[in-house]
């Protein structure tokens, strides 16, 4: 029975005593657009993991254009003539309501939340119409050599197509159609979700726009896996965060800037003051 108890001791030790795995430094970029608004008060008491880093790098982003026609109007053209549009505006590569990933051959996930929150109505619109509209902007600016995918996610994730695809002319008009389609929207924020079902694609910049914090999930525990799970499936891989329509300071901010400072990316807040 000693022995028995001295073996149960020893193998206890050696479990136990493993070292915790470690990961890189690595740097990012918290970028500013003018005309946010203004946090009210001091933001809320949170634990010091969520804290914004002190390494930093302030890079000044150009406003993002405002393109003709107007939100309002883009319901009135077919697909096609929408498309024509955004093709005119702009062909520097991807420009994300002022995040701009680097314009290289690779593939680019779009993670977009379509919690309840987005339904809100924000500046005569609703958040969700206004992500919608510039995503479908920013995916007729990618270049022929480019692949993409949206995911959406709620309590639940919906893809347009199980695999990132070739940025063509007819691949991203069927992805207007499939945001223009009847995809069930609402419910809580199940972002970890919505990350697995993303990095499993192997994308080489994956773009996360939130307007919370994760609610069907720890954020610690959210931000933890999400590392590591990038680190396993795909290493140079870049996660990108917009806070949209949250306050400087907040809780969702200081989440969603872990996220990007710990997977190689950049946070941008998008904030404004007509929200």
């Amino acid at each position: 029975m000693v022995h028995v108890l001295l073996i149960l001791c020893f193998r206890g030790f050696v479990i136990f005593s493993h070292v915790a795995p470690t990961f890189p430094t690595t740097r990012f970029m918290v970028i500013e657009l003018p005309g946010e608004i203004p946090a009210s008060g001091a933001a809320a008491s949170i634990d010091r993991l969520y804290q914004v880093p002190t390494e930093s790098v302030d890079t000044p982003a150009e406003p993002v254009e405002v393109i003709k026609p107007s939100l309002a109007e883009t319901r009135l053209l077919t697909t096609e003539s929408l498309f024509e549009r955004y093709v005119k505006a702009s062909k520097e590569g991807i420009n994300f309501f002022g995040l701009k990933p680097p314009n290289e051959k690779g593939s680019t996930v779009f993670l977009i939340d379509i919690s309840g929150s987005m339904l809100q109505h924000s500046g005569g619109s609703s958040r969700l119409d206004q992500a919608y509209d510039q995503l479908k902007q920013a995916l007729a600016c990618m270049g022929s050599g480019q692949r993409f995918n949206i995911v959406l996610f709620a309590t639940r994730m919906d893809s347009f197509a199980p695999e990132p695809v070739a940025a063509t002319r007819e691949n991203i008009i069927k992805a207007y159609r499939y945001l223009d389609s009847e995809i069930d929207c609402g419910g809580s924020t199940n972002l970890l979700g919505g990350l697995q079902a993303s990095l499993a694609m192997r994308p080489d910049h994956l773009i996360v726009l939130s307007d919370g914090i994760p609610t069907s999930s720890e954020p610690s525990i959210l931000l933890t896996e999400t590392k590591f799970l990038r680190q396993k499936i795909l290493p140079a891989a870049r996660i990108y965060s917009i806070g949209f329509y949250i306050a400087a300071g907040s809780p969702e901010e200081l989440f969603l800037t872990k996220l990007a400072k710990q997977n190689n990316g950049a946070y941008l807040r998008w904030n404004p003051k007509s929200g």
